[in-house]
C-alpha cells in the first residue's frame, strides 16, 4: 500500500520457490491533491484488501519519499555483526532526527577495504505513527515501510538478480 499525491495504490503479489509473482493492483482516488490522512489511507487500504483478496497479507507502506531522510555512511566492518545498535546509536549524527523521534532502518551495502557501506532511512516518528495507528486499528499493521523508489529497486535486485541498476520516478511534482 503506497501513500501518492491524491490517490493510494496497492499491489498484491505472492510468492512460490522464491519466484515473486505481481497477482493484483488498484489505485484509489481521493478528493485533492495532497497525501492521504491516516483514516483515508487505511479505509482505501482495507478496500484494496478485500477487492484484491488479501484479507490476511503481509502489508508493506510505501510513505512519501519526501518523508524520509536517506543517508549513505562508512562504518567498520567489524561492526557488521551489530549493525542494528550501531545504527541506532549513529542516527542523530547521520540525520537530523534521534532514535527516540524516529521510525528507521537500514541497509547493507558493499564491504571494501574493512569498511562497509550502509543506507539509512529515516522519518518522524510523530508522522508515520497516525498512519500505522489507523492501519492496525482496521486489522492491516505494517510489517515493513519503506520508499517507493526503494522498494522498486529491491524488486529490480530480485528479478534482475543484479545489485547495479539505475531507477528513475518522475512524476508532476518532482524526481527521484
Amino acid at each position: 500500500v503506497c501513500m501518492e499525491r491524491g490517490c493510494v495504490s496497492a499491489a498484491a503479489g505472492e510468492r512460490f520457490l522464491n519466484r515473486r509473482r505481481l497477482t493484483g493492483s488498484g489505485r484509489y482516488a481521493l478528493e485533492g491533491d495532497e497525501f492521504p490522512g491516516p483514516d483515508d489511507l487505511a479505509a482505501a487500504a482495507s478496500r484494496a484488501m478485500k477487492e484484491l483478496g488479501r484479507r490476511s497479507s503481509k502489508v508493506l507502506l510505501g510513505v512519501p519519499r519526501e518523508w524520509v531522510v536517506i543517508r549513505t555512511a562508512q562504518m567498520p566492518s567489524t561492526v557488521k555483526e551489530n549493525m542494528g545498535p550501531v545504527v541506532t546509536y549513529e542516527i542523530d549524527r547521520l540525520t537530523p532526527l534521534s532514535a527516540a523521534d524516529a521510525m528507521y532502518d537500514h541497509v547493507i551495502g558493499a564491504e571494501r577495504d574493512k569498511r562497509i557501506a550502509i543506507t539509512l532511512m529515516a522519518a518522524r516518528r510523530e508522522r508515520l505513527s497516525p498512519f500505522v495507528a489507523a492501519l492496525t486499528e482496521k486489522g492491516l499493521p505494517p510489517v515493513r515501510m519503506s520508499t517507493p523508489s526503494v522498494d522498486a529497486a529491491q524488486l529490480c535486485r530480485h528479478l534482475a538478480g543484479s545489485g547495479t541498476f539505475v531507477s528513475l520516478h518522475v512524476d508532476p511534482y518532482g524526481y527521484e
